[in-house]
């Protein structure tokens, strides 16, 4: 096999990994199903301020993408809690989401995963990057 035939499979074989990577991110990042059975809320500009900011209870608010590996890991803590405590309410924004742009904009997200606990319309507190449901729970105040 030449030098330049080398290159060339080489070339073809990252391409197939890649392709194999985004296909198997896309995946596990469409969750969207799966998380409104846990009781996740899909938020976006339209419902944000009936669902969050004029809710009674507080509400955790992930801001995430499909193509994030850490929200990814993210999806299952985020579930859990939805499904584990009632006394709270759990929604999820798609940065990517076209009907999302004026709340990504207004919260100055930067990064994701970012989660926001809301109380009484306003931020109480926030995390980014994963977390285990424990240490999410902590950082987040929710066991007080």
């Amino acid at each position: 096999m030449t030098r330049k035939q080398l290159k060339i499979l080489i070339a073809i074989l990252s391409f197939i990994i890649i392709l194999f990577a985004i296909t198997i991110i896309y995946y596990f990042g469409n969750n969207a199903y799966r998380s409104s059975k846990a009781g996740v809320i899909e938020l976006n500009d339209s419902n944000f301020e009936e669902k969050v900011l004029k809710a009674d209870e507080p509400v955790l608010v992930e801001f995430y993408s499909n193509f994030c590996f850490p929200c990814i890991q993210m999806f299952s803590v985020i579930n859990s809690i939805a499904e584990n405590n009632k006394d709270i309410s759990v929604g999820k924004v798609n940065v990517y989401d076209k009907e999302s742009t004026r709340l990504i904009e207004s919260f100055n997200i930067s990064a994701t995963p970012i989660m926001l606990l809301f109380e009484n319309g306003e931020v109480k507190s926030a995390v980014v990057g994963a977390r285990s449901e424990e240490e999410l729970m902590k950082e987040l105040k929710l066991n007080e």
